[in-house]
């Protein structure tokens, strides 16, 4: 970046004489995109897939996850029954674009799953070999 401008080295070759020229390429920018892009970073890695314009590095993943689960199982009497449940289960992470964050940590987006259960059913059996439910 050059004052407002994006600089490039630009090679060719004049048709006419067959000779090969390099001259610099200013193309002007918005100071908003620039603010932008002067977060990526240059290429790093010229032995990469894409030669001289590879950028390599490693992001940073981490997750936390937590859960509780109870359970109750309780039996009034022969006919009755009653059983709950409970789950609770917190997910953060990893972000969602790790490759972005490697660029700028800004970028990344976090995953947030916070997930909750909760399940009672009471069993009154009416007569023997069959039983009532109600959920």
């Amino acid at each position: 970046m050059h004052s407002g401008y994006v600089c490039d080295l630009v090679t060719y070759v004049d048709p006419v004489t067959k000779a090969t020229s390099t001259d610099t390429l200013y193309v002007p920018v918005d100071s908003g995109i620039a603010a932008v892009l002067a977060r990526y970073p240059l290429p790093n890695d010229s032995a990469g897939p894409f030669g001289a314009n590879t950028y390599a590095t490693a992001s940073k993943v981490a997750t936390d996850a937590n859960q509780f689960s109870l359970r109750l199982d309780h039996k009034f009497s022969s006919k009755d029954q009653f059983l709950a449940r409970f789950t609770w289960d917190n997910l953060t992470g990893p972000t969602t674009n790790p490759d972005q964050t490697a660029i700028d940590p800004s970028f990344g987006i976090e995953y947030i799953d916070h997930q909750r259960n909760v399940v009672a059913t009471y069993t009154r059996t009416v007569l023997r070999g069959s039983c009532s439910s109600p959920r």
